[in-house]
């Protein structure tokens, strides 16, 4: 490619070291740095997962564009008071983030082999009141 501002990196030899000096400079100076959202990756050969790595991406952008704001999963009595477990879109997720209180309201759900799921909540029934009125069922 001739493009000046196309930059060919292959960031498999890059795996499970910091950056070196060039490649900063490089990554900072390559269109003011990588933003957040912005970044573009290309594969190509046989066998390497595009395939794969393309129905992923279509089945979370579905997920997006079909998943309700939030439904409930779950239910279950903690000390006689009912708890939900609820799964939510991101936008959902960071409004319950910034308006409810974190180990009273709300906790992050944890499954059985304790993985933390940053879109799916244990909450109060308060919290679910709270969450239907501002999102809707």
């Amino acid at each position: 490619m001739n493009d000046p501002d196309f930059s060919a990196i292959d960031l498999e030899t890059m795996t499970g070291a910091g950056l070196h000096n060039w490649q900063k400079q490089t990554f900072d100076t390559m269109y003011g740095g990588f933003k957040r959202g912005e970044m573009m990756t290309f594969a190509s050969g046989r066998n390497t997962g595009k395939s794969m790595l393309t129905a992923v991406m279509l089945d979370n952008l579905c997920k997006e564009i079909i998943m309700p704001p939030f439904e409930v999963l779950t239910t279950a009595d903690v000390d006689g008071v009912p708890w939900y477990t609820v799964s939510c879109r991101k936008e959902v997720s960071v409004w319950i983030r910034e308006n409810g209180v974190e180990d009273r309201e709300w906790y992050s759900h944890i499954d059985s082999r304790w993985t933390l799921h940053r879109n799916i909540f244990d909450m109060s029934q308060e919290m679910l009141a709270m969450t239907k009125l501002r999102w809707g069922t």
